[in-house]
């Protein structure tokens, strides 16, 4: 799956200009209002303690998986994400995680990169809750 991707015949650890912005419930003002009355406040205070580091991304995304298309029946999904942008090989990409571990990257053309990096060993539809330690460090516990 990754070899196809694209980005994993470059490096992760090429990555340069890394720009990671803060963490978001929602995606405005009313969305994380209704949000937090709705999964509450200590669903946003772990929300919004996650962040990565310039390293920690990079480390995120090689132990990530890639996918041809969305993975995120495969995922939990969470009104909890960090987006943000890198240059790699002089090319710009802009990159969108969501808290469940599900991601995807966009080159400046337009081409989208579906990827996912799971906190559980067997997936969100397995129902098994089991940690994977290849993921479960780099995003926040729910």
């Amino acid at each position: 799956m990754g070899e196809d991707c694209g980005l994993w015949t470059k490096s992760f650890d090429q990555i340069q200009k890394i720009v990671i912005h803060p963490v978001k419930v929602g995606h405005n003002e009313q969305d994380r209002k209704e949000i937090i009355a709705r999964e509450g406040e200590e669903f946003a205070k772990r929300c919004l303690a996650w962040h990565f580091s310039p390293k920690s991304l990079k480390k995120f995304f090689k132990r990530s998986e890639t996918y041809e298309s969305s993975p995120y029946i495969d995922y939990e999904q969470f009104p909890c994400y960090i987006t943000g942008s890198f240059v790699l090989e002089g090319q710009k990409y802009t990159f969108d995680i969501d808290a469940g571990g599900s991601f995807t990257i966009q080159d400046r053309k337009g081409k989208v990169y579906y990827l996912g990096c799971s906190p559980l060993l067997y997936g969100a539809a397995s129902g098994d809750a089991t940690p994977n330690p290849r993921c479960a460090k780099f995003l926040p516990e729910f």
